[in-house]
């Protein structure tokens, strides 16, 4: 009888945490140069990709490193969990329902000396004379214990997984 080789699949687990980091480069850029209304449909998607690939590396990992999770201190897992779950949410009950969208308008005045692109901005003209503003799009996970925003939230995930690896 001859034994069956394990793959490795830390390789598997770092090509999927690359796909994850290039699906929350999209998500950046969706909310950075999108329209208004084609916006949230593009970040939905790029959201679900890298949900999806996070969701393979914790497999991988499964495979490659038992008893990985034990690693995390009790925020990372905390974190690991939540993200988890709403890939959970996201697949199994057909959208992130917990996902929520809100957009905060400032003053142009404050962002006078700032580079506009960044944070993405979509300007608003009031048609009154200098009261210009800027809004600023945030995506958030709705939690128990208040919002989550989503962007900072997979980019802490990402670095998470990848001390993992």
């Amino acid at each position: 009888m001859s034994k069956k080789k394990r793959r490795n699949t830390i390789p598997d687990a770092a090509l999927k945490l690359q796909e994850a980091q290039e699906a929350l480069s999209k998500m950046k850029e969706t909310v950075a140069h999108d329209a208004p209304i084609t916006r949230r449909e593009g970040f939905l998607l790029y959201l679900k990709r890298f949900q999806e690939a996070c969701y393979s590396v914790t497999l991988s990992l499964d495979k490659a490193k038992k008893g990985w999770r034990k690693n995390m201190d009790p925020q990372e897992a905390e974190l690991n969990n939540f993200m988890v779950e709403q890939r959970g949410t996201e697949t199994h009950n057909a959208g992130a329902v917990d996902l929520r969208k809100e957009t905060k308008w400032y003053p142009a005045i404050r962002f006078k000396e700032v580079e506009i692109t960044s944070p993405p901005a979509l300007f608003i003209t009031s048609g009154i004379p200098n009261t210009n503003a800027i809004g600023l799009t945030e995506y958030y996970f709705d939690t128990r214990t208040g919002r989550k925003e989503i962007i900072p939230t997979c980019d802490e995930y990402l670095a998470v997984l990848a001390r993992q690896i």
